[in-house]
């Protein structure tokens, strides 16, 4: 495929475009040659990938959070708190998956993640003006929630995004995003907490 070529059908994708057009001629070669991705597939692949980065940063970040924190008051709570998100996790999971089918995938997107984003904030504030210690088990609980709905509303809007060709050449390249966002922030965690404190590092998870 020549380049003319790539770069018409680069523009003529109606997603967002992350690429400049200018610099268009050699990533297009780099990721065809490095990944096997279609110009025509570039834009879509590349927000999947910063998609998936920010679903496993905002789970890492989350788990960073609620697992200091729970222990800091209930060192010995872990062991049930294992079973109890079991529970919590396995019911919100088997009705959400009753639901998701109902409604269209983007809007679903946009609520979930709405609804997440303020429930993120109100444990902030919970955290600031509550000393109640029943705090840090939901908030464990919430943030296995979030991680295990996120996933799967992710990959269930992949398989919509791409077909089941494209999933085997591309799903590759976007894990590569979770895992990434994985060392980042698995790694950089502590460094964070250290920083910003533990309890702030909420708002990390609502901007993610």
């Amino acid at each position: 495929m020549n380049f003319d070529k790539a770069l018409s059908l680069y523009r003529s994708d109606k997603t967002l475009q992350i690429l400049l057009a200018e610099t268009f001629p050699l990533l297009v070669s780099f990721f065809h040659l490095a990944f096997k991705i279609k110009p025509e597939e570039l834009n879509r692949v590349l927000l999947m990938f910063l998609f998936s980065l920010c679903t496993v940063a905002n789970i890492v970040v989350g788990r960073n959070i609620s697992k200091p924190l729970l222990l800091s008051y209930y060192p010995e709570a872990l062991q049930y708190m294992y079973l109890t998100s079991a529970v919590v996790v396995s019911l919100s999971s088997f009705v959400f998956m009753r639901i998701i089918d109902y409604f269209r995938r983007d809007r679903m997107l946009i609520f979930t993640f709405s609804l997440f984003g303020i429930c993120i904030l109100l444990s902030r504030a919970g955290l600031y003006y509550s000393h109640n210690p029943l705090v840090y088990p939901i908030l464990y609980a919430f943030f296995e929630v979030v991680g295990t709905t996120t996933t799967i509303q992710f990959w269930t809007f992949a398989n919509d995004v791409f077909d089941s060709r494209q999933a085997k050449r591309l799903f590759g390249f976007i894990g590569i995003g979770g895992v990434l966002a994985a060392i980042i922030f698995g790694f950089g965690g502590g460094y964070l907490a250290k920083v910003l404190g533990v309890e702030n590092l909420l708002f990390v998870c609502f901007i993610i």
